[in-house]
This record gives structure tokens, C-alpha cells and sequence, in this order.
């Protein structure tokens, strides 16, 4: 099974899915469509062929950010991130440094 994730531009999003879902039709490729939010989209599909899948997704959501996936995907249970100058606003790594 194949999971496509995607966030896409809201502006004619159901028009969208069901292209994508009539062009992976074409293709023999059935699609389950569920929505999350208000922009994000997956599809299932029993099918092992990723460039197919791949293209028509390129084709009907450009401009998207996309997960292809031989499964469904899990969300991490950690989150690890450089602080400095990335979620914060200051560098503080030094003056941690220094504490220590």
C-alpha cells in the first residue's frame, strides 16, 4: 500500500482531489481519499507504483508539500532541535557554556 500526505493550497482543493483521483483511476490505481485540516490531504492506494502516484500528484497540487510513503506514517514521539537563532531569538549556548 502506498500513503500520499500532502498540504496544498486550499483554492479549489476538491476540484484538485478528484482530478488526481480520476487520473490514478486511469492508471488502475483505486484511491481512498481522507481530509485533515483544512488543507491536508491523504490517499491510499493498493499499488506499488510510487513514480505514478508520484506524478499525478505533481500534476494536480503543485505547489505541495508531499509525503509518499509504503505505509502509513508514524509521528515521532521525539522532537530534537538547535535552539539557537532557530526557535529562539537569542544564542545562548555560550552563556550556557559559561554557567556550567
Amino acid at each position: 500500500m502506498l500513503i500520499a500526505r500532502l498540504i496544498a493550497d486550499t483554492e479549489h482543493l476538491s476540484a484538485k482531489i478528484d482530478s488526481a483521483v480520476a487520473a490514478l483511476a486511469d492508471q488502475g490505481m483505486a484511491a481512498q481519499v481522507s481530509r485533515f485540516g483544512a488543507n491536508g490531504v491523504q490517499f491510499a492506494i493498493e499499488a506499488e507504483k510510487c513514480e505514478v502516484l508520484r506524478s499525478v500528484m505533481d500534476a494536480s497540487f503543485q505547489p505541495c508539500d508531499l509525503l509518499i510513503s509504503d505505509g502509513i506514517p508514524a509521528v515521532p514521539q521525539l522532537f530534537v532541535s538547535d535552539m539557537d537563532s532557530t526557535m529562539i531569538s537569542a544564542e545562548c549556548i555560550d552563556e550556557l557554556a559559561d554557567y556550567a
